[in-house]
């Protein structure tokens, strides 16, 4: 994930939002499209995920090799990240926002 001078619309209304430095995610699930763009601040802040259906998803900084979703009942799961990209499922009983932490590699010897 890096820093790119590109920007996108954040959604398709007459009141269309530009975001610069941002990424998108698109899923389809079933005949129901999420879209969601986040901008690069958002991404390493752990703001940049998506409640969709029964998962929880989102971008993740280059650094992070795992995340813990911790919602507002104080529910969490863990999931691994995979090219700046993590999907879990919803753990039952979860309930409010989400907050996203993210965990690095640390090299042992």
């Amino acid at each position: 994930l890096t820093r790119a001078a590109a920007s996108s619309p954040a959604a398709r209304s007459p009141l269309t939002t530009t975001l610069n430095n941002s990424l998108c995610v698109y899923a389809d699930r079933s005949g129901f499209v999420a879209v969601n763009c986040y901008t690069f601040e958002q991404v390493l802040a752990g703001e940049a995920r998506t409640l969709f259906g029964d998962q929880v998803f989102g971008l993740a900084p280059d650094s992070a090799a795992s995340v813990t979703i911790t919602f507002a009942n104080g529910v969490n799961t863990t999931a691994p990240v995979k090219r700046n990209f993590f999907d879990a499922a919803l753990p039952s009983g979860a309930a409010g926002a989400p907050t996203v932490t993210f965990s690095s590699t640390t090299a042992t010897s």
